[in-house]
């Protein structure tokens, strides 16, 4: 071995501890960006949505920058509805509320069909 050049085993030690800083700067990414998405998830359940009139009630499952105005209604819902909101989506051309119905159903309400978003 030359002089000056780290035996095996320190190559070996090396070797592991730079793969555990790596993983240990992965798993620090990670934490943050779960931490970020629960944030993001709260805040939109904060908000409240009042049926005003007739509202379309989506697909939970139907694509949201690629829906009709007519595809994938699953229900119309009237006033004496009440939904909880899950989340708030926003697209290049679209704003989503994800809700979910007293009797367990979720769906997308688009904006801005007779209702009213607030926190």
């Amino acid at each position: 071995m030359p002089l000056g050049e780290p035996s095996e085993p320190k190559m070996a030690a090396m070797r592991r501890n730079m793969l555990v800083g790596v993983l240990a700067i992965v798993a620090a990414a990670a934490a943050i960006a779960i931490a970020m998405l629960l944030v993001d998830i709260n805040n939109d359940r904060q908000y409240r949505v009042r049926i005003t009139g007739p509202v379309r009630l989506y697909d939970p499952n139907i694509s949201l920058s690629r829906h009709s105005r007519e595809d994938g209604v699953v229900d119309m819902l009237t006033p004496s509805n009440d939904v909880k909101v899950l989340r708030i989506r926003f697209g290049d051309d679209y704003e989503a509320i994800r809700v979910r119905l007293a009797d367990g159903r979720e769906g997308y309400l688009f904006c801005c069909d007779n209702f009213e978003l607030s926190k």
